[in-house]
């Protein structure tokens, strides 16, 4: 055990007790908030919290860490949803919970996360509704992918099963690789526009990087928060939803209790441990400090695991030393994984770069972009890093990285492999791969593959109008996500009433 729960860590446990319900055999899990009109009353400090914690809540009930057949019901009088002090003060929760046009302001992604699955008006819910168990992994991706489209969010896995019209790309994914492969660093810009695809395409270069065993680490901007420009903060979340190769893929977090737990591992992490501290560079670095942590204390694995999650970075400031150290720690990972696993040089995919000017300030984009200078400027050999971003947005970004960038590289607080310079050189030099648009029949496609998927991991539905209004939702959608968003909520709708018949009927 690590220690008290802190608010990463109670998230995790939360996450895995409803795996252990599951694996005790029962259906699922129901949480019920009743009387959460309370949390309106709380003081500015503590409303703020309360709110994140729903807010988490909500983004994690299909993460990589999230909840397992899980409902959770929240009962509260209008207060909390149009009081002054109710949800709509909590912008990142508003966004999830409240109905478009709710409040005002343009929508940072995700700009649509909730589906209308009111239940008919004469039904009463039962205590628990059925919740479908997936039988394999594949139907239980597939969920996932289902949720999400729903939702409104990008993918977070590579599915074949969803994805349409990558095969015109692989050849510049393929030079990708071949030039990282040269222990180059490679940086490469996806373009489209919000919901045209570059998401799917992203989860299929990750794949392919997979293959290649390369690990691959993902910072989203999807959040609405700041961490971007603050890696002591965000490096928990790269190592919590990295995807590493090997017979059972998995996070880097999940690799290192495997490390830690057992004797045998944890005796070769430390010898791996000792023969990196004897080589120069940044991971040597951490792992003597990581050693000598380990020797002042007798719970010696604890220390290990603490150090190599992060745990103690998550609360520091952003001064040159913690960024440095964070740094480090990424670059002690990437060791270990090459000498333990096999792996070779990561896959970097920064996707959602178009927040930065949807939420973030100046001051916080100068941060953001000091992050991105030093995992974009060529700081890790051999990576191959991919940055997804609007037309846009990468207009906005080269249009003002010559004047934020020089003013970050003389910022005296900044580290040398923060480099600015050579950022905004890449950003100049870089022909962006566009995401090729869906004609007709690829989108026509997709839809068939949606309803395919969905039959798989709900039930199938029956409608005998379905391919009419298919086709018509086709025509009428702006984009792939657009379309698939427009496309899950119609056959959950339907999946909804047929429950809720099934539920009347008991």
């Amino acid at each position: 055990m690590l220690g008290r729960l802190d608010p990463a860590s109670a998230l995790r446990a939360l996450g895995e007790f409803t795996r252990l319900v599951r694996a005790l055999g029962h259906r699922g899990t129901l949480m019920v908030f009743e009387g959460a009109e309370v949390l309106a009353r709380l003081s500015a400090a503590r409303r703020d919290g309360a709110y994140t914690v729903l807010r988490e809540l909500v983004d994690n009930a299909d993460g990589a860490r999230g909840l397992v057949s899980a409902q959770l019901w929240i009962g509260a009088t209008a207060l909390l949803f149009d009081g002054a002090r109710g949800i709509a003060t909590s912008r990142p929760l508003a966004t999830r919970v409240l109905a478009p046009g709710a409040f005002e302001g343009e929508l940072p992604p995700p700009h649509r996360p909730l589906v209308d699955l009111a239940p008919p008006s004469h039904w009463k819910p039962p205590a628990m509704l059925p919740i479908p168990l997936p039988a394999v992994r594949a139907e239980a991706v597939g969920l996932r992918a289902v949720l999400r489209a729903a939702h409104g969010l990008p993918p977070v896995d590579a599915n074949a099963g969803l994805t349409v019209g990558h095969e015109r790309i692989d050849a510049t994914i393929d030079d990708l690789f071949r030039h990282a492969s040269l222990e180059s660093s490679v940086f490469a810009v996806v373009v489209g526009a919000y919901g045209a695809g570059k998401s799917h395409l992203l989860t299929h270069l990750a794949a392919r990087s997979i293959a290649e065993r390369r690990p691959v680490f993902r910072l989203s901007l999807e959040y609405l928060d700041a961490d971007l420009g603050h890696p002591q903060r965000h490096l928990h979340r790269m190592l919590e939803h990295a995807v590493l190769p090997g017979a059972v893929l998995g996070s880097a977090t999940d690799r290192l209790v495997r490390w830690t737990r057992d004797a045998a591992s944890l005796a070769l992490l430390v010898a791996t441990l000792e023969g990196v501290a004897k080589e120069p560079g940044d991971a040597s670095t951490a792992a003597t400090k990581v050693l000598g942590r380990m020797r002042r204390t007798k719970r010696s694995a604890v220390a290990l695991e603490a150090f190599l999650s992060t745990a103690d970075l998550r609360s520091r400031p952003a001064s040159p030393g913690y960024r440095k150290d964070a740094y480090q720690r990424f670059q002690l990972w990437l060791a270990l994984l090459e000498r333990i696993d096999g792996c070779r040089a990561p896959g970097l995919v920064i996707d959602e770069a178009e927040t930065l000017w949807r939420a973030f300030t100046a001051s916080q984009r100068r941060a953001a972009l000091r992050s991105l200078a030093y995992y974009c400027g060529g700081t890790l050999p051999g990576s191959c890093v991919v940055l997804a971003i609007t037309p846009e947005a990468l207009e906005r970004l080269r249009g003002e990285a010559d004047a934020l960038l020089a003013d970050v590289a003389e910022q005296r607080t900044v580290l040398p492999t923060e480099d600015a310079t050579m950022l905004r050189r890449r950003l100049h030099q870089a022909r962006p791969i566009e995401v090729p648009a869906l004609d007709f029949a690829e989108r026509v496609q997709l839809v068939f593959k949606v309803l395919r998927v969905h039959g798989k991991v709900r039930t199938p539905v029956d409608d005998r109008r379905l391919a009419t209004w298919a086709t018509s939702v086709v025509e009428r959608a702006a984009t792939p996500r657009e379309l698939m968003r427009n496309v899950v909520d119609h056959l959950e709708q339907r999946w909804w009433e047929a429950t809720a018949s099934v539920g009347e009927d008991g």
